[in-house]
């Protein structure tokens, strides 16, 4: 069991994300029967990607892709195994009722687990900033596996 919050710099024990690009600043919770998981970062004129004054929310699909791919390990952490690499496949449904985050702005991120068969899971994914929603969207993602690498591998030779 983690203790939570989990904070930087534990949080990088989690992470694949290493330094400035990871940024997710906390886990506030997650569940692994219901696959889901919830964290935060604290909008700041130091965040990667702010720019005049703001933080676009188009960065909150990379917020969920971080937050989605914490889940993956903590899951695979849970059984003993070993964290896998994730790749975002798409992002659709993407929606943002608000353009931009503000400094001092605490974004929390949900996201929960919808869909899974193989190394491929879709979740949604969801922003707020004091109970208001920002941005939602459908995350569709792969995980490497050395069976997808070979397939991938064999099909590029033939």
């Amino acid at each position: 069991m983690i203790n939570l919050p989990l904070t930087k710099p534990d949080l990088f024990d989690y992470s694949v994300h290493k330094g400035r690009m990871l940024l997710i600043d906390q886990i506030d919770g997650y569940d692994f029967e219901e696959v889901e998981l919830k964290s935060s970062v604290v909008i700041s004129e130091e965040s990667e990607f702010f720019h005049r004054d703001k933080m676009p929310v188009w960065v909150s699909f990379e917020y969920m892709a971080q937050s989605i791919a914490l889940l993956s390990s903590l899951v695979h952490l849970d059984k003993d195994e070993e964290p896998q690499i994730g790749f975002i496949m798409n992002v659709r449904e993407f929606k943002a009722p608000r353009p931009s985050y503000a400094p001092g702005d605490r974004v929390e991120i949900r996201v929960k687990q919808t869909f899974k068969e193989g190394g491929i899971a879709v979740f949604d994914g969801e922003t707020y900033v004091d109970g208001e929603c920002y941005s939602r969207g459908v995350v569709t993602v792969i995980e490497k596996s050395q069976e997808l690498l070979d397939n991938w591998q064999r099909d590029f030779q033939e």
